[in-house]
């Protein structure tokens, strides 16, 4: 499950006529969506179709960096339906894929740039010590085998 859309309408007064649209991941790296009665995790299913959007919900999340994108491209699209309009709340629950990807990539940058640092820092030393130098090489190695 990647986000949860809890949305009301208002012409059914003030509890609105809830619902729920949850948007789930495929193993194809394509999009689901589900949509069903009340905002609990379960309730009476609905055809999509019934929101009467104006645009198609996005099925790839190639087109999207992160998954706080993909949210606001439906938020927006939902604003073009009949009873989807008015979104009470909605939940981020976890990351898209590539997103994890790029994070772990930049973590490991990070840490690579760091291990060099210090050992240029201790190259650059007075009174560098081979074994210090050897030491962080010897990390730097070891991190470099364990991310690949």
């Amino acid at each position: 499950m990647l986000i949860i859309f809890r949305l009301y309408d208002h012409h059914y007064g003030p509890e609105g006529n809830k619902k729920t649209l949850s948007v789930y991941l495929k193993d194809d790296n394509t999009l689901g969506y589900t949509l069903y009665g009340g905002w609990q995790d379960s309730g009476m299913g609905f055809a999509i179709g019934n929101l009467q959007l104006r645009e198609s919900l996005p099925m790839s999340i190639a087109l999207f960096a992160n998954v706080n994108l993909l949210a606001s491209r439906i938020s927006r699209i939902l604003g073009t339906g009949v009873g989807s309009h008015d979104i009470k709340s909605f939940e981020i629950l976890n990351k898209l894929p590539n997103e994890t990807k790029a994070e772990a990539k930049k973590q490991t940058k990070k840490r690579i740039e760091e291990l060099m640092a210090e050992a240029r820092a201790l190259i650059n030393k007075d009174d560098a010590q081979p074994k210090e130098i050897l030491k962080v090489l010897n990390e730097l190695e070891d991190y470099l085998k364990e991310k690949k």
